[in-house]
This record gives C-alpha cells, sequence and structure tokens, in this order.
C-alpha cells in the first residue's frame, strides 16, 4: 500500500481512538497534535537555533497547559478567539500578492496567532460537552478539500494564488465553499439550530478553510519549503493536513456559541 494511503489509514484510526477515548485524553491527543504543528511552524518562522526552538516548544507546552490547569474567564477566551479569527482574515490582502518582509520572531508570533485560539476552541467545546462538534468540523473541512480538490481538476482555469499555489484555482475554490455550504445543511439535521444558520455557517467554514490553506502556503513560501514538515508520509507534516482545521476551529465556537450562537436563524 503507498505511504499517503497508509498515513491516511492512521489518521482515521487516531480519529476513531479520539472520538471513543475519554475527555482528558482526547485533549491530551489534540494538545499533542498542536504541539508537533507549533514545532513546524517554527520551522516555517526560521526559528532553527536547538536551544530557541526547544525553548519556544517548552513555553508553548506550558501555555497550552495553562489554561487547562487554571481555566481562563469564558470572556477571555471568546476575545482571543476574535482575535484568530481577525488574524486569518487580515492575511488575506497578501495571499494574492508578493511576500511581504516578515522578521523570524513576527513570524513566529502569528504562530501562536493561529495555533492558540485553535486550542482555546477546543476547550470551550469540552467545557459545554460538544467536543463532538470538533468531528463535525473535520467532516465540513473534508468537504470543502473534496469540493475544492474536484471542481479543481474539472473545471480549473484561473489560478487563485499563483504565487502562493499553482495548483489552486478560483473554481477550484468556489466548489470546495459550495460543497461545504451543501455539507453544513446536511449538518443541520443533525444537530441544534435552523437549516439556514447551518447552511450559512457551513459556507463560512469553506471559505476560511481555504484561508487556513493559502496562509499556510505563504509562511512555507517564505521559508522556501514545500512540505511544513514530514511527519506524516505521503502528506508532509500536520501543518499541511490541518492548517484549515486551525482556521475554522475558532470560528466554529463563534458560530455555536457567543457572539453569534443566539441569532434566530
Amino acid at each position: 500500500m503507498p505511504p499517503r494511503l497508509l498515513t491516511a489509514a492512521a489518521l482515521l484510526a487516531a480519529v476513531a481512538v479520539a472520538v471513543a477515548a475519554p475527555l482528558a485524553l482526547r485533549l491530551a491527543m489534540i494538545g499533542l497534535v498542536l504541539l508537533l504543528c507549533w514545532r513546524e511552524w517554527l520551522r516555517m518562522a526560521g526559528i532553527n537555533r536547538p536551544l530557541a526552538r526547544s525553548s519556544a516548544i517548552v513555553l508553548f507546552a506550558g501555555l497550552l497547559a495553562l489554561p487547562v490547569a487554571w481555566p481562563l474567564p469564558s470572556s477571555f477566551s471568546y476575545a482571543a478567539m476574535v482575535l484568530g479569527v481577525a488574524w486569518w482574515c487580515l492575511a488575506l490582502p497578501v495571499l494574492r500578492g508578493p511576500a511581504r518582509p516578515l522578521g523570524n520572531a513576527a513570524a513566529a508570533a502569528c504562530g501562536l496567532l493561529a495555533l492558540a485560539p485553535a486550542w482555546l476552541a477546543v476547550l470551550a467545546l469540552a467545557a459545554a460537552e460538544q467536543t463532538g462538534l470538533l468531528l463535525l468540523l473535520l467532516l465540513l473541512v473534508a468537504a470543502a478539500d473534496t469540493g475544492a480538490f474536484t471542481f479543481g481538476k474539472l473545471f480549473g482555469r484561473r489560478a487563485l494564488a499563483p504565487k502562493l499555489s499553482k495548483g489552486k484555482t478560483m473554481e477550484g475554490a468556489a466548489g470546495g465553499v459550495a460543497m461545504a455550504t451543501i455539507a453544513g445543511f446536511g449538518a443541520s439535521f443533525l444537530v441544534e439550530n435552523s437549516a439556514l444558520y447551518w447552511t450559512l455557517a457551513g459556507m463560512a467554514i469553506g471559505f476560511f478553510s481555504m484561508l487556513g490553506d493559502l496562509t499556510v502556503s505563504l509562511f512555507k513560501r517564505r521559508a522556501g519549503i514545500k512540505d511544513s514538515g514530514r511527519s506524516l508520509p505521503g502528506h508532509g507534516g500536520m501543518l499541511d493536513r490541518l492548517d484549515s482545521g486551525l482556521a475554522t476551529a475558532p470560528l466554529l465556537v463563534l458560530l455555536v456559541f457567543e457572539p453569534l450562537g443566539w441569532l434566530p436563524l
């Protein structure tokens, strides 16, 4: 079996274990994945000195553990997630142009803005006993990826961001958002809130899924690398697989809970 298929099978098995595992083990698994993502982001940021990289990894592990040991006020978590969503949005103006000069420390700080809100989103869902929504998020992101790939292969003509990823097209992006929108409508039969609400949520998640992919591509281009890492044979690194999830996790929490979860849709 090709390495790509073996890795995909292993990832599906890991997701199945996480779904069936007790909450504490599930959070530990997600925290470990985020730690691996941070290690890869440091590589993209150019933090290559062993001492600097090791120190940054230890500090990030402490940041992951801090809100678990001492839960943060919900207002602080929501503010951090709003900041994270805003950061993904602010990256959009630079995606189609040349990469702007960015220092290594600033690039690493961008990693914190990408990863920390996603972790707080996971903890918010855990506190509300809604971690099952993470599985729904993975399905919506998978729908967006599948739609983007299929529509791009069949109808792709116009490049979306040629300086970041030559394979992505506007037609593929539109197909990805469309598939996520349809998947969101389907999700409305399984979870609370109306069909309109989840259809719009699917559309937003489809857009942010594409945005996360392109934003990480921007940082990979800055570092002059094709893949964020080599931890997943045939797939690249953890960030290559989870960039869309990082962008959409805080958005999902903001859509489901405050400040948008109360809208009568």
